[in-house]
C-alpha cells in the first residue's frame, strides 16, 4: 500500500499542479470576456449619447455635461469612466455617476442597468416617469417594462434594439442614423 501511495503521489502532484494552472486560466479567460463585454457595452452607451438629443431644460446651464448613470457592478463604472474620459459631446463633457438605487436615475441623463430582475427596471421606470432620461437595458425580460434601447446578444456579437415609442414619451429625439444601426426599431402607432 505504501509503494501505491509513492508511485501515486508524484502523479497526484502532477495532476493537482495542472488542475491549478487550468483553474486560474479559465478564470482569466471568463475575467477578460466579461472585461471585453464590459468594454463594448460602454463604448455603446458612449456612442448612443452622440445620437440622442435631449430637451434643453434637461441640462442646468449651457456646459452642463451629458452624465451616464450605471446601476452595475463597480468594474462596469471604472470601464465606463475609462471609455469617456477626456471626451466631449457636442460640446459638452461627459460624467460618469455609479447609481446606488433606482431613485438616483432621475439625476442623469442616460441610465443603464445591468441585468436585473424585472423589480429593479420597474423601480428605475416608476422614478423615471417625467425625466428625459435614456434608459439602456441588458434584456428584456417578460414582465419587465424595459428600456428605450435593449442589449441584445447575436452569437458572439452585442446588438441592439430601440423603442421609439419610448423615447418620444420621454421627448428625447433618437437619429436616424443610429435607428438604422439598431436589429429592430418599434415605433408608435
Amino acid at each position: 500500500m505504501a509503494l501505491l501511495a509513492r508511485r501515486s503521489l508524484p502523479g497526484l502532484i502532477l495532476s493537482l499542479a495542472a488542475l491549478l494552472l487550468l483553474v486560474p486560466n479559465q478564470a482569466v479567460a471568463q475575467e477578460e470576456a466579461v472585461s471585453k463585454e464590459y468594454q463594448i457595452k460602454a463604448a455603446f452607451l458612449y456612442n448612443f449619447a452622440k445620437y440622442v438629443e435631449w430637451p434643453a431644460r434637461s441640462f442646468p446651464t449651457t456646459g452642463a455635461p451629458i452624465v451616464i448613470g450605471a446601476y452595475c457592478a463597480d468594474e462596469f463604472g471604472e470601464v465606463l469612466k475609462q471609455i469617456v474620459r477626456n471626451r466631449k459631446i457636442g460640446g459638452r463633457g461627459i460624467a460618469v455617476k455609479i447609481l446606488a438605487s433606482p431613485a438616483e436615475a432621475g439625476s442623469v441623463h442616460m441610465v443603464y442597468v445591468c441585468g436585473g430582475p424585472a423589480a429593479i427596471w420597474g423601480a428605475v421606470v416608476e422614478a423615471l416617469q417625467r425625466d428625459a432620461v435614456l434608459t439602456v437595458a441588458d434584456l428584456e425580460e417578460p414582465g419587465a417594462p424595459g428600456g428605450m434601447i435593449v442589449f441584445v446578444l447575436d452569437g458572439d456579437k452585442v446588438r441592439f434594439t430601440i423603442n421609439m415609442r419610448k423615447a418620444g414619451r420621454a421627448g428625447l429625439k433618437v437619429s436616424d442614423q443610429l435607428q438604422k444601426l439598431a436589429i429592430s426599431v418599434t415605433r408608435a402607432p
